[in-house]
């Protein structure tokens, strides 16, 4: 059978399937899942979407990163300059004088030496990709959009650039790739897993890239999806039509990563079905490469959310002593609306190329306590000094900052993001951070005179201690501790000194899936005494910048995630978050519940970072630092109606 006769029953197929609400595979006598056409003629293809709808990532040039995120090798580089003339992902004007945002090229395959290289190292394209904060929703029913205006810079390089937008499992998404060969021939394919890359069915499924563009030429591209069936077309043409793998209901981020290849995009929007994050911070907001290490409190009508704004491109190798923290600043923003909306950021302590890290607030009801922590030679080798300032009227003004002159032998000490207390007796408290290398645990900063001295109480037994978050019940202090010890869930300390001691820990019994009790979570406690505690149910090692340790395989894009912009308190990120409740003092929890609210592939992440909650009126707001790919893409918030 030809293929322009294959098409033409393909296209009247799809039809029929929109009027009857279901594809079923054997309508379509194609070799294997997809079909090569032919590409001489112009072809229509039934398309519900008009594009009044269409949500822009990226609109004349300029990125919304509230609808998608980067993640740049020079995000890790070793020994880059922290110059934004050399950030991987940034905004160019072409030769007809438009404005696009891109990806430079990394690697030069024709190079005589790795000094040719971006950043002398070979491997940098790696750590290149395009994530939209926008889930495209796969599987019966299900119908969306993908369109691009976009220019690819070299052909023939054996880029490898693709768009991967659906599959239940990660060996299995469907592939849109441009420029990938492995001779010269410059070529557009599609592949499902990596099984089936060259061809499908015994049938090359690729044609000739030159055909439809040219190097730095804008072209449009679109990638249609409807009820499991999938089309590509380029400008006026299609190229591609198939039936999407048999698979559950499953939501997918839109990724692009242009691997060793340069790209340009002008446009780039998504129509449809999909479910979005919710951002109360993104990548490169104010000027800041991120923004992240959220803590909050509540002052009457309002919410104070406190974070740092990181100001320079983060340089990392694989020694802890030589991490340069760079520029960061604390900042603050507010909300009325119980976090529906949010004010500018405003710098409290910054500006000044100094290293301001980890904000912790304590609500003594007539006064905040900002505290933070000052990385004073900015290597995180523990050379740290603890501040805080204080307001008076909600927020609007603040003190000139008092050091705290807080030392334990043998340790670095050091603020945890997150919220003190002010409790019943009327201490304020709040847990610190004691390091000994890569160990540790956690002690309480205490004041008994209304923040006039502080003291440092005992530290909790053990050197597998990480975090902590602390919650006032039955007229006790209790402390929910991420760990690394050999367990199966988090730890819990109690204390009826206000934190001066502590008992032994022991297991609570709050639910925490595979390893969530490895990473931080995030507890406070309504009127009523109910306790809320929020936790990712897993856990992922996180891993500095090697290019020695990896090969030449584009597959290795999946460990993109296994990276962070800063040393983080331990070597962990957390995966997905839940909320669990306590209505008998931290007893008994409450079946967990999944906040991500996205059904996701098999092997997905949902990545978090350091969170912290806070009541609000009637809601209990969680701020997490989270992402597509990695925590350090923003911070995201969730609300949940206080019963």
């Amino acid at each position: 059978m030809g293929n322009k006769l294959k098409l033409t029953i393909a296209i009247l197929a799809a039809w029929g399937l929109l009027l009857t609400g279901c594809y079923r595979e054997e309508h379509f006598d194609m070799p294997g899942n997809a079909e090569v056409v032919d590409h001489s003629n112009d072809y229509s293809v039934p398309d519900p979407f008009d594009g009044s709808n269409a949500v822009y990532l990226i609109k004349d040039g300029v990125p919304d990163f509230t609808k998608m995120s980067v993640l740049g090798f020079t995000d890790f580089a070793v020994a880059m300059p922290a110059n934004p003339d050399t950030l991987s992902w940034r905004q160019g004007i072409d030769r007809n004088g438009d404005l696009y945002f891109g990806c430079r090229q990394h690697k030069i395959n024709y190079a005589l030496d790795n000094v040719d290289n971006y950043g002398g190292n070979q491997l940098s394209y790696v750590y290149n990709a395009l994530f939209s904060r926008l889930y495209l929703q796969n599987g019966a029913g299900k119908q969306w959009k993908m369109k691009a205006r976009m220019a690819m810079e070299v052909f023939a390089c054996n880029a490898f650039s693709r768009f991967i937008f659906e599959g239940s499992e990660w060996t299995k998404q469907s592939n849109l790739g441009l420029d990938w060969t492995s001779g010269t021939l410059a070529c557009l394919y599609m592949y499902r897993n990596s099984s089936l890359i060259w061809n499908l069915d015994g049938s090359a499924n690729y044609i000739n890239l030159p055909d439809y563009m040219s190097p730095f030429e804008p072209f449009d591209l679109e990638i249609s999806c409807v009820d499991q069936f999938i089309w590509v077309r380029i400008g006026e043409k299609v190229l591609w039509g198939f039936t999407a793998e048999t698979m559950p209901e499953h939501m997918f981020p839109l990724m692009f990563c242009p691997w060793k290849g340069a790209v340009r995009f002008y446009d780039l929007s998504i129509e449809g079905d999909y479910v979005i994050q919710e951002p109360v911070a993104v990548q490169r907001e104010n000027g800041y490469v991120n923004i992240q290490a959220p803590a909050l409190a509540a002052t009457g009508e309002n919410t104070l959310l406190f974070a740092e704004g990181r100001c320079e491109v983060m340089a990392q190798t694989d020694k802890l002593t030589s991490i340069r923290s760079n520029a960061t600043d604390i900042l603050m923003r507010r909300s009325s609306d119980q976090g529906q909306t949010w004010g500018e950021w405003t710098v409290l302590k910054g500006g000044d190329g100094g290293v301001y890290m980890r904000p912790e607030v304590v609500n003594a009801g007539n006064k905040l306590y900002l505290f933070y922590t000052v990385d004073v030679d900015g290597k995180q080798s523990g050379n740290y000094r603890i501040e805080y300032i204080t307001s008076e009227d909600g927020g609007t003004t603040w003190s000139q900052a008092t050091v705290v002159a807080v030392a334990l032998d043998g340790f670095d000490v050091s603020t945890l993001s997150g919220h003190g207390l002010r409790i019943s007796d009327g201490t304020l408290v709040l847990p610190l951070q004691c390091r000994i290398g890569n160990r540790g645990t956690v002690a309480a900063l205490r004041s008994e005179d209304g923040g006039s001295s502080w003291k440092l109480g005992a530290t909790v037994s053990g050197l597998r201690n990480n975090t902590a978050s602390m919650v006032e019940t039955d007229g006790k202090l209790v402390m929910y501790i991420s760990h690394s010890s050999a367990a199966n869930s988090r730890k819990m300390v109690c204390s009826e000194d206000g934190g001066a001691t502590w008992t032994e820990a022991v297991d609570a019994t709050i639910p925490t899936g595979t390893a969530g009790f490895q990473t931080g979570g995030a507890t406070v406690t309504g009127t009523d005494g109910t306790i809320y505690h929020f936790t990712p149910v897993d856990a992922e090692k996180t891993s500095l910048f090697s290019g020695s340790s990896l090969t030449d395989n584009p597959s290795l894009v999946r460990s993109v995630k296994r990276l962070y912009l800063y040393d983080p308190e331990m070597d962990l990120l957390g995966k997905g978050v839940t909320l669990t409740v306590s209505r008998d003092g931290g007893i008994s929890w409450s079946e967990p519940k999944d906040l991500t609210g996205v059904r996701a592939y098999n092997e997905y992440l949902f990545p978090s970072g350091n969170m912290d909650a806070v009541i609000s009126g009637n809601t209990v707001i969680l701020v997490t630092e989270g992402g597509v790919a990695v925590p350090y893409e923003g911070l995201l918030i969730y609300r949940e109606t206080v019963n």
